[in-house]
């Protein structure tokens, strides 16, 4: 899976554009960015309403897709997003059933050959430079998940970033703990906040720490905590930030 955090309004534009040269599906989330949450003093404009686009692709697929996207929206202009990658071990509906149907047809393919499939080069991504390699040995990371009634998130962003934390993306949910029945049930229902922070591994760390103790004598604003690992990360700004 490759996900995407956008300033709103980009989130279309970007899936349109990796549509020339793929056929892919894609979902959009709206978000917040954390910058009024923040202790910090930002230099540069903040576009304070995100997007997060998610598109589920085969692996050998994901590579090409992410370099796509990534070289789409490379600027100078700080404060312009992010790219990772995750792995997904199983995807359930239309995607995968073409999976399965495909998968037959190639077992059933292998039958009237005895010789290997040759691998093709179309997808192979070009040699990277000396600062792509640079960047890439950087983008070991972790993205850490904390789910918080609504009203909290402010004290999860500055406490996270007391350790080490870059900033924030928020979305906005609800939770319920009956079988929903329709649209009055919801009224009832709590409402949370899921905050995603990526980090790398060290400072991961430390941010899950400090929300746990902050969690443990903190047991009335019924914060959740998880964990992702991330195989790819980068930033689209390559200016300061």
């Amino acid at each position: 899976m490759i996900a995407m955090i956008v300033n709103e309004g980009e989130g279309e534009d970007l899936i349109e554009h990796v549509r020339r040269k793929y056929h892919v599906g894609a979902s959009i989330l709206q978000a917040l960015g954390s910058v009024k949450h923040s202790k910090k003093t930002f230099d540069f404009e903040i576009v304070p309403s995100k997007e997060i686009v998610l598109i589920i692709t085969r692996k050998n697929l994901c590579e090409a897709i992410y370099r796509t996207i990534h070289d789409s929206l490379r600027t100078e202009l700080p404060g312009r997003g992010v790219i990772f990658s995750t792995n997904i071990d199983k995807v359930a509906g239309i995607f995968e059933k073409s999976r399965e149907t495909e998968k037959v047809i190639a077992e059933d393919d292998s039958k009237l050959t005895d010789s290997e499939p040759c691998e093709t080069n179309s997808e192979l991504l070009p040699e990277p430079t000396v600062n792509e390699t640079a960047e890439h040995d950087k983008t070991h990371q972790i993205a850490v998940l904390a789910l918080v009634d609504r009203g909290h998130t402010g004290d999860i962003v500055r406490l996270a970033e007391t350790v080490g934390s870059r900033g924030a993306t928020i979305m906005r949910g609800r939770f319920t703990e009956h079988e929903s029945r329709g649209f009055l049930s919801q009224t009832g229902d709590i409402g949370k906040e899921a905050v995603i922070m990526v980090a790398n591994k060290e400072t991961a760390l430390a941010i899950l720490r400090q929300l746990r103790l902050y969690a443990a004598t903190h047991t009335d604003e019924h914060i959740l905590l998880t964990w992702m690992r991330i195989h790819s990360f980068s930033r689209f700004s390559y200016g300061k930030e």
